[in-house]
C-alpha cells in the first residue's frame, strides 16, 4: 500500500512495507553516511556511483536554458527516501526523509 502527499512540489511517499522489503532496504538502500557525501555541484555520475544505483526519476522540467530533474532513492530504513534535484547534470538540491 502506498500513500502519496505533495508538499511544496515534493512528492513524499509513505509505504507500508513487508519484512522482505525491509531486509532488502537494510542491505541495499542509501545510508545517511552516503547521503552526507553528496554536495551541490557534484556530477550526477558520481552520485550514482556513491549510491550504487540510478534511482527513480520522479520529475523533469526546463527553466530557460537549464534542465532540472529529480530522482529518488530508497533509504536503508523503513519509509526512508533520498530526493535529489539535478540542474544540467549536477546536484542542485538534496533532501532526505527518515534516514
Amino acid at each position: 500500500m502506498m500513500i502519496v502527499a505533495v508538499l511544496g512540489g515534493w512528492a513524499l511517499l509513505k509505504v507500508f512495507e513487508f519484512k522482505d522489503e525491509q531486509e532488502y532496504r537494510a542491505k541495499h538502500g542509501v545510508t545517511y553516511s552516503q547521503f552526507l557525501n553528496i554536495y551541490k555541484g557534484m556530477p550526477e555520475k558520481e552520485v550514482r556511483r556513491i549510491f550504487g544505483s540510478y534511482g527513480t526519476s520522479i520529475a523533469s522540467y526546463s527553466v530557460g536554458y537549464h534542465q532540472f530533474y529529480k530522482y529518488a532513492w530508497d533509504g536503508n530504513s523503513p519509509n526512508s527516501r533520498v530526493l535529489i534535484t539535478f540542474k544540467d547534470d549536477e546536484v542542485y538540491d538534496t533532501m532526505e526523509v527518515g534516514l
